[in-house]
């Protein structure tokens, strides 16, 4: 099986396990994200490159129906993936290590959270093999083939920000545990589907401003 192959098959599964966990977010309903007193610095956060030439889309008056069928097209959620070497997983124990250097926090749904000073949420971390879920009292006996980390825009103070400490703490992980980390088609992260992530968060912040979400 070449290694593409192996990551598409991968990917489905994950993609599974993500969706499940983000439909039981949704479920407990939008936390609010008009906090005034929100800012944070961006210091620390490795710069990535940003899409200077996205030009957003003019203004134009849309009917309800083409508004909902708008909304219904554009996801919320941004994925990546962290893959353990083809033909090995990673160890429950260097999970525990890597995760506690990354500030991540075992919480709701027995998996992993990036919480800011605030108890803000910035995204979560779920295994990749069914359910997703992590067991921290079987460390030693525990492993996964990969990491899926999610964000919800919906659910983001400040999208951009959050997005960009997420693929920090992926970057971290990656680098600690040899780790391959793909996007959310399940290819290798590149400097284009950076961008690509970062586009998204405009189109979505100016769907929003034109009261689509």
């Amino acid at each position: 099986m070449t290694a593409w192959m192996g990551y598409l098959i991968y990917g489905l599964g994950a993609a599974v396990i993500v969706f499940v966990l983000f439909s039981a977010f949704r479920q407990e309903g939008k936390k609010s994200s008009e906090d005034p007193s929100f800012k944070e610095s961006e210091e620390n956060i490795p710069e990535v490159p940003l899409d200077r030439n996205f030009q957003e889309e003019p203004i134009n008056d849309k009917k309800e129906s083409d508004l909902d069928s708008e909304k219904e097209s554009f996801s919320s959620l941004l994925t990546l993936t962290l893959a353990a070497p083809r033909g090995r997983s990673f160890s429950g124990e260097h999970l525990k290590e890597s995760f506690e250097r990354s500030g991540l926090a075992f919480g709701k749904y027995d998996i992993f959270h990036w919480i800011d000073e605030s108890g803000h949420t910035c995204f979560s971390v779920a295994s990749a093999v069914s359910p997703g879920t992590f067991d921290p009292n079987h460390w030693r006996d525990w492993s996964s083939p990969g990491l899926n980390f999610f964000l919800d825009l919906n659910l983001a103070q400040d999208p951009k920000l959050e997005f960009k400490k997420m693929l920090a703490c992926v970057y971290e992980l990656a680098h600690d545990l040899q780790g391959d980390i793909l996007d959310e088609h399940r290819a290798r992260l590149t400097q284009s589907s950076v961008s690509g992530y970062l586009a998204k968060i405009k189109g979505f912040e100016s769907a929003k401003q034109r009261g689509i979400f």
